[in-house]
């Protein structure tokens, strides 16, 4: 529903959750669809590893987040995430 709905602007921002049904989020991002997104991606997710963090990284995956997610952490992603698409 994602990939028909969106449209690109630079006041938004992306958040993925790495263990999605059909598709994990770095997959996602791996896709053509994902890798056509001019706008910043914060990635959740319970299992937080080195590999998963280096992948994440190598994607531009903008934040990185690990469950339980922190509320103000997510806020303060989000926030800074809508300010770097608007600055690109």
């Amino acid at each position: 529903a994602f990939r028909r709905a969106y449209r690109a602007r630079n006041d938004a921002c992306l958040v993925l959750d790495q263990h999605m049904p059909n598709v994990t989020g770095l997959d996602f991002l791996a896709s053509a669809d994902g890798r056509r997104l001019r706008l910043p991606v914060i990635l959740v997710t319970a299992h937080s590893d080195k590999d998963i963090r280096a992948q994440a990284r190598d994607a531009g995956v903008f934040a990185f987040l690990a469950k339980p997610v922190d509320s103000d952490a997510l806020i303060a992603a989000v926030h800074c995430a809508i300010a770097r698409g608007k600055a690109d």
